[in-house]
């Protein structure tokens, strides 16, 4: 995913290992959807397996990745390369589920969101279904230009939350355009949660909207960062 991104949008892009090697199986996603498509009495025994296992592998990531551990490694990333690599280019950060949540909190007004001179270190930010957000306090609290990306069906977004992000980021937009910031909300219908970093190739629906989120997230940094260019150049 971030050698597309870097192809597409001809952006030097990073992935820094934020989990510290703590991470959760890609089937994990496979348990969670079991556990979602029948009713629990229908194959108890088969729901009881696919819970354990989620647990297994979900308890240790929830601990060792928790916001008071990683906010500090991501934020600390974030102003280290704002401090030397790209102290004179804008910097983009964009977040999956549990990533999402951070890329959301670098989008904040707060001191651990600059760097020692004042710089901002992020221009702006795309998530897509993130995971452990509080509505609409989070989304109250955003400042710099994000993109989202939404899935119709989400366990950490109801539809109700949903609507609720569109409508405040749409406000944001119509108070903040004659600044430069801007806000964008996409919902994907008939997909699930994780369905832009892990999209189901058997799902021709699935693939069709990780596909399209992909472009929205490199068409969205390719316009902030045009912006910024110009901005810097006025």
């Amino acid at each position: 995913m971030a050698d597309c991104y870097a192809k597409r949008g001809n952006f030097q892009v990073f992935l820094p290992d934020f989990m510290n090697g703590v991470i959760v199986p890609e089937d994990v996603q496979t348990s969670f959807k079991a556990m979602n498509e029948t009713r629990f009495w229908t194959q108890p025994l088969t729901k009881l397996g696919h819970l354990f296992y989620v647990l297994r592998c979900m308890l240790p990531f929830v601990y060792h990745c928790r916001p008071a551990v990683a906010g500090p490694r991501i934020s600390g990333f974030l102003r280290g390369l704002k401090m030397n690599e790209a102290r004179r280019l804008p910097i983009g950060a964009a977040g999956f589920a549990w990533g999402g949540y951070f890329v959301i909190r670098a989008c904040w007004d707060q001191a651990t969101n600059r760097t020692g001179d004042g710089q901002r270190i992020l221009e702006s930010g795309f998530v897509a279904h993130p995971s452990n957000s509080k509505y609409p306090k989070d989304i109250d609290k955003i400042v710099l230009p994000i993109s989202w990306a939404a899935a119709e069906t989400c366990r950490h977004m109801a539809p109700e939350q949903a609507k609720m992000t569109e409508q405040i980021l749409t406000a944001k937009t119509a108070k903040g355009k004659d600044q430069g910031t801007e806000h964008e909300f996409v919902l994907y219908g008939g997909v699930n949660y994780g369905f832009a970093q892990s999209s189901d190739k058997k799902k021709s629906a699935e693939a069709e909207a990780g596909e399209k989120a992909e472009k929205q997230a490199v068409n969205w940094f390719s316009k902030r960062f045009a912006s910024n260019a110009l901005e810097t150049h006025e």
